[in-house]
């Protein structure tokens, strides 16, 4: 068998001619034979697709193709890319085209893949804004919106369903809704709007602030107006009333509170309220203030009649700057004149307007003038000053007929005494028979009571003066006057008088007189004699302190005090009733009710020991009380 010389690329097309030869052993060469050999490529090549040739594909995401694959005998394989495009965003069914030819013009057969392009994709919406909102109330609320964004149909914004009702508080939902044109619908989204008054009203004055107004004329109001975003609007009245009647500053307050409790700015209006003074006063009548003398109490000098600018006053009538608290005038007296202090003793003015006299007056004694300066005050205490001259007359007077006119003639009843000691002591200067006498006055028995001697004088006759000095003359045997004790007294007839002495010592024999002395004599009792018994002891150890009137004694150190003879109280002046018993060292315990038993002596009064709390105490005075300083509890007490 005889192999071809040559070679057939059978994956190359074209004409291939293979050579057929042989020599036998002897050299012998066969003619050569050849076979022409005509590769030819008829075989179209084959398409297969990447992924599935049926595609559903979600609208708005790229589409990108996996493409498809060539495969061919003799030119090998290869990517074949889509003829067609896919246009993701607008929904439908897209057909995709793969061919192929080979080198040698074999076509393959068409491949096609089927992409669905669908929508199924909600839209998304977005708040413009919060999604909790606070909006005041009574302010327009306009809502932010919110946006729609979709895969296919773009985006745009939303208009919320629902509404917010800005001038009532509350919570108001708006919904946010949209849907594709695929009939997707996006999720709603809601936004709360919480409308809420924390506003306070305004409030606003009808009128001034500040107002003037007549007293006497009634007051109105004007009132004021409270406006509120929410509430809406109306009238507030005054709190606080204005007294029309009495003048002064009053001050009316507007307030008010919300339906949501927010409350307004306070505001005030001051009301002022004046009163015109009164603006003249005159005498009535022909306007002459004159009195004669020795007119009766109570004599009508004149009448003063004021007048007020003011409808409807009322008026009353007092003298002015005789009361300390105000001076209105000064007015130079000379003898014959009086002050305006002085009008006070003479004269009287009724509320009325009536000026009378307080007593008869007398144009030898009493000022012949007497300035008087009358203040007309109205109601409201708005008052007008003038001043008057009020003339006393003179009337000839001669009681005794004796020539001389009575006020220089100084015994009028002629009677012995004169007139101004008899009007001293209540006698009458015009009644001859009515003067003061001597008083008479007996001595009484002396007493001895524990250890004082106890003398007395009884007043039979004060002679018609109360005021007389009473006393004691005690003399001894040899009639050397060894004490007197002397009382001036108001007395009335039949009063005893009583004085209490010491230092007398057993069997001393003493003389004693009372006597009696007034402006018209001086009167002795009896002449009494009296030996000491057996009632006078060692003494008492408040036997050495100072004697005064009425058994009281004068301590150099102890103070003030009366003893009571009886028994060991003592009523101090300042400390009151104390139980003293003395240490017999030079100093005292006592006993006082409250404090129990206190301690002192001379080296530390006023200073008091107390044996209930183991301290010291100082006694202070104020007001008429006693309180003690305390030095253990450091206080008042």
């Amino acid at each position: 068998m005889i192999v071809a010389s040559g070679e057939v690329n059978a994956s190359v097309p074209g004409t291939y001619v293979l050579s057929f030869n042989y020599t036998d052993t002897a050299g012998n060469a066969a003619q050569t034979v050849t076979r022409t050999v005509v590769v030819v490529d008829t075989i179209a090549p084959v398409i297969s697709l990447h992924g599935d040739a049926n595609i559903t594909h979600q609208a708005g995401n790229v589409y990108l193709d996996v493409n498809a694959s060539w495969s061919d005998a003799v030119d090998g394989s290869g990517v074949i890319a889509a003829s067609e495009e896919v246009n993701a965003s607008v929904p439908g069914t897209h057909l995709l085209f793969y061919n192929y030819t080979d080198a040698a013009g074999n076509a393959a057969q068409t491949v096609t893949r089927t992409v669905v392009v669908v929508d199924t994709t909600a839209p998304v919406i977005s708040l413009h804004g919060d999604a909790n909102i606070s909006h005041q109330a009574g302010n327009v609320y306009l809502d932010a919106n919110a946006s729609w964004s979709d895969a296919v149909d773009g985006s745009g914004v939303i208009v919320a369903s629902g509404e917010v009702n800005a001038s009532d508080p509350g919570t108001y939902v708006l919904f946010y809704n949209y849907t594709d044109a695929a009939g997707n619908a996006a999720q709603t989204v809601t936004r709360k709007v919480h409308v809420v008054d924390t506003t306070a009203p305004v409030i606003s004055l009808h009128g001034d602030a500040n107002i003037t107004h007549e007293a006497g004329n009634p007051y109105v109001d004007a009132n004021a107006s409270w406006n509120d975003a929410v509430d809406g609007s109306g009238v507030i009245l005054a709190s606080g009333e204005v007294n029309a009647s009495v003048p002064g500053l009053y001050v009316l307050t507007f307030n008010y509170t919300d339906d949501a409790g927010n409350t307004a700015e306070e505001l005030t209006r001051k009301v002022e309220v004046i009163n015109l003074p009164p603006m003249a006063l005159e005498v009535l009548g022909d306007g002459n203030l004159s009195i004669y003398e020795n007119e009766l109490n109570g004599t009508i000098v004149g009448v003063f009649q004021g007048m007020d600018p003011n409808p409807g006053y009322t008026l009353s009538y007092s003298f002015a700057g005789i009361d300390g608290s105000y001076q209105s005038f000064e007015y130079n007296s000379t003898d014959d004149n009086a002050s305006q202090l002085d009008a006070l003793e003479y004269l009287h003015l009724d509320p009325t307007g009536t000026l009378t006299t307080l007593r008869s007056l007398d144009y030898e004694v009493d000022p012949v003038e007497i300035p008087i300066l009358i203040r007309v005050t109205d109601q409201f205490g708005a008052y007008f000053e003038k001043l008057f001259m009020v003339s006393v007359q003179n009337v000839v007077e001669d009681f005794d007929g004796d020539g001389t006119e009575d006020h220089y003639d100084p015994d009028d009843d002629g009677d012995g005494y004169e007139d101004n000691l008899e009007e001293l002591y209540g006698f009458n200067p015009f009644d001859r028979w009515n003067y003061p006498e001597a008083p008479i006055i007996r001595t009484l028995i002396v007493e001895e009571q524990n250890e004082t001697l106890v003398f007395g004088a009884q007043i039979l006759s004060s002679g018609g003066i109360e005021n007389i000095e009473v006393g004691i003359l005690i003399f001894d045997e040899a009639g050397v006057l060894i004490d007197e004790s002397i009382r001036s007294w108001e007395m009335v007839d039949g009063e005893k008088l009583f004085y209490s002495l010491e230092g007398f010592t057993e069997g001393q024999n003493i003389r004693y007189q009372a006597y009696a002395q007034n402006l018209a004599g001086t009167t002795m009792g009896q002449f009494l004699e009296y030996r000491v018994g057996k009632g006078i002891g060692l003494g008492k150890w408040w036997a050495a302190d100072l004697e005064m009137d009425g058994g009281w004694r004068q301590s150099s150190w102890f103070g003030t005090y009366l003893p009571n003879q009886g028994n060991e109280w003592v009523y101090h002046l300042q400390l009151g009733w104390l139980f003293v018993q003395p240490d017999w060292q030079g100093g005292f315990w006592l006993w006082m009710p409250g404090e129990k038993w206190l301690w002192t002596k001379e080296s530390v009064w006023p200073f008091l020991w107390s044996d209930e709390s183991a301290g010291w105490l100082y006694p202070i005075y104020s007001n008429g009380n006693r309180y003690f300083y305390d030095y253990i509890e450091e206080g008042i007490r």
